[in-house]
């Protein structure tokens, strides 16, 4: 064989194996290299394996000799875009695609690549003017198309993002984009029959393509059919053994649907097939502490930075891990430690921050709930002044029933919409909340520097905030998702999550812009079943559990008052079930008797967990367990009136803050 046929055949070799089996490809790419110096395929795909491994040093090795190699060469110019893309570094990859379009104005991947980085980084007027010149210049390719269904998506101009996408099938049936960006439309607006015909038109055209079966999968995991996922998962692993999503989707249906030793044995087989990819770790580690074992959890994400301490992921997990174990300081040093290693990254210092103050945040409740120690009934003495579109919101703290009084809403009628949270081993009837909702009060959390158990009663939320760019784009976002919801469910809808306590004055404003009355109801359970309910299953120390309750019971009191149309007590589920469910659907409206009757057969004794011992005393009383005992007495009243608890609550914040912001003693008792 000649030297010429010989490098041929290295690269069509190497060709082959790009794709399904990168690390054959790069040793394949790495002798032709070594060979044969001038052949341009031993960069090209050498380069691309790297990225694909994830070892974009190597890549961007390659690429520099490729450049002085072939300089008059687009290629090494293309591929030093998409590593710089596939590594995360988008102004980067923005930039050279700038440089692509001005020595290469003849080549679409310059206009591709540079439309795709500014609608990633969130310049979507950029990625417009570029998708425009682009589709000028290229009109007969799809690319342009298929950009801008993308960008109309991340505007969340849902309408725009379909039409295209309908576009892009009929005039380039043979283009997958088409299909991609058509079924992940319609799954945004959670028409899922839509995405699923889609797909099934996209199996048939491209039989042999994976992507339209795991498109499928995940589509059933949004729907929270977890049968469908894990049996589409299944085909996926027989069909394509070597594809990461067969597992990846099997091992979290699996997990959602609770059968954690069917998720583990499908990551043990994914870390036999893919040794050198770190997700199967990680995804052990956190089917570990779904089980509950957090032990072994955190030896396995410690197990996944000791093999991998290149990749973010086993920090993150393990942080999360060791905050659940009440292990602020070693969460907050593996941060610090993340950040040193990821200098270029965000993520790893705004976590250190968010565990240093949570950190402190608990220190200082301890100082409070000191404080707070025999001036309890002081502060609510000076507080207490003397004496048919539906939307169901139910408003409580954390493990307060609410679940269970959202699954008797929807027993007597009123529908929940979806897709909803997956159930959990603390919660194997459900969460019964909308995913999206949820997204979106994550998302103003995190603008706030602030977790689902960040005490505000210490740093309370600014008014600006309210008028801020988060809370803006949130309002517009809960405004879609309500209007959504209500039409899909015929015009009665209800939801739930305990943090919308914290954005009740966001919440009262997307109402009245959209014209709706919505049936507030609150449920409460006793502070003291909830705080030993959070210590068990977070670590959360009782008195922070307290001033939580405290928290959350005060922000409903001060911003609904009167407007709260029923207030829903825990225990009433189990001491008084019948009279319960009857005063809950006299408030929703008449239901059929059958659905009465199915209400009262959703209690269940074992639904009851942590319940205090009659009126039995605190074993350590503090300050903060005080205020709430008083706090929960006001809502035990029959019936309470309303608009004076508001009064109160108004009058009891400032009064707690400014506690809170009093400076403690240098040697405050432990609480």
């Amino acid at each position: 064989m000649s030297g010429e046929q010989l490098a041929e055949t290295l690269a069509r070799q190497a060709h082959q194996a790009a794709g399904h089996d990168w690390p054959r490809a790069a040793a394949l790419a790495a002798e032709l290299r070594g060979r044969f110096p001038d052949h341009p395929a031993g960069y090209q795909i050498g380069s691309a394996a790297a990225r694909e491994l994830r070892r974009f040093d190597d890549a961007a090795l390659l690429l520099t000799d490729a450049t002085a190699r072939f300089p008059r060469q687009a290629w090494p110019l293309v591929e030093a875009a998409w590593t710089a893309r596939a590594r995360g570094d988008l102004d980067q990859a923005a930039r050279l695609a700038a440089e692509l379009r001005e020595r290469f104005e003849t080549l679409p991947a310059g206009y591709q690549m540079g439309a795709a980085a500014a609608r990633q980084l969130g310049r979507l007027d950029e990625a417009a003017a570029i998708l425009a010149e682009g589709a000028a210049r290229f009109p007969t390719h799809p690319w342009a198309l298929a950009e801008a269904a993308l960008t109309a998506r991340a505007r969340g101009e849902t309408e725009a993002a379909t039409r295209l996408a309908a576009e892009l099938r009929d005039r380039f049936p043979a283009d997958p984009n088409g299909y991609h960006i058509g079924s992940a439309t319609a799954r945004d607006r959670q028409d899922f029959d839509a995405a699923v015909a889609i797909l099934a038109e996209a199996a048939q055209r491209f039989p042999a393509a994976p992507w339209p079966v795991v498109e499928a999968a995940w589509i059933a995991r949004a729907r929270g059919d977890a049968v469908a996922a894990i049996r589409l998962a299944t085909e996926l692993r027989d069909r394509f053994a070597d594809l990461a999503a067969g597992y990846q989707i099997g091992a979290a249906a699996a997990r959602e649907a609770l059968r954690f030793d069917d998720a583990a044995a499908i990551l043990a087989a994914a870390m036999a097939r893919f040794p050198d990819e770190s997700w199967p770790l990680d995804g052990a580690a956190k089917t570990e502490a779904a089980r509950g074992d957090i032990a072994a959890a955190l030896r396995l994400a410690a197990e996944q930075r000791r093999r991998f301490p290149d990749e973010p992921e086993g920090y993150q997990t393990g942080a999360t891990l060791l905050r659940r174990a009440g292990q602020l300081d070693e969460a907050e040093a593996l941060m610090r430690a993340a950040a040193a290693r990821f200098p270029t990254e965000a993520w790893p210092a705004r976590e250190a921050a968010a565990l240093a103050r949570l950190r402190a945040d608990r220190t200082e409740a301890a100082h409070l709930a000191t404080a707070l120690r025999g001036a309890a009934p002081a502060l609510i003495a000076a507080a207490t002044w003397p004496a048919r579109e539906r939307v169901v919101v139910v408003v409580g703290m954390h493990r307060a029933g609410t679940s269970l009084c959202t699954r008797i809403v929807q027993h007597l009628g009123v529908a929940l919409g979806g897709p909803l949270m997956p159930p959990a081993a603390d919660n194997p009837d459900g969460y019964q909340e909308l995913v999206p909702i949820v997204d979106c009060h994550e998302m103003l959390l995190d603008a706030l520097g602030a977790r689902w158990d960040t005490l505000h009663l210490l740093q309370p939320v600014p008014p600006s905030f309210w008028r801020g760019e988060p809370a803006a784009a949130a309002r517009g976002r809960l405004k879609r998702i309500v209007a959504e919801q209500v039409a899909a469910a015929g015009g009665a809808w209800a939801f739930k999550d305990p943090r919308t306590a914290r954005f009740l004055p966001l919440w009262r404003q997307v109402f009245e812009e959209l014209g709706i009355q919505p049936v507030w109801l609150l449920s409460v359970r006793d502070p003291r079943a909830i705080a030993a309910s959070l210590l068990a299953r977070d670590g959360i120390p009782a008195p922070v559990g307290a001033l939580l309750w405290v928290e959350h019971y005060l922000d409903a009191l001060r911003h609904l008052g009167p407007d709260i149309a029923g207030i829903v007590h825990y225990e009433h589920w189990f001491t008084a079930p019948e009279s319960q469910v009857a005063r809950l659907a006299g408030l929703l409206g008449d239901a059929p008797a059958e659905a009465v009757e199915a209400a009262r057969g959703a209690i269940r004794a074992d639904l009851r967990h942590n319940a205090p011992a009659g009126d039995a005393p605190d074993a350590q009383p503090d300050g903060a367990s005080d205020l709430a005992r008083h706090l929960h007495a006001w809502l035990l009243a029959a019936p309470p009136d309303l608009a004076r608890l508001q009064r109160q609550a108004a009058r009891l914040w400032p009064a707690i803050t400014a506690l809170a912001c009093s400076r403690p003693p240098e040697r405050a008792p432990p609480p």
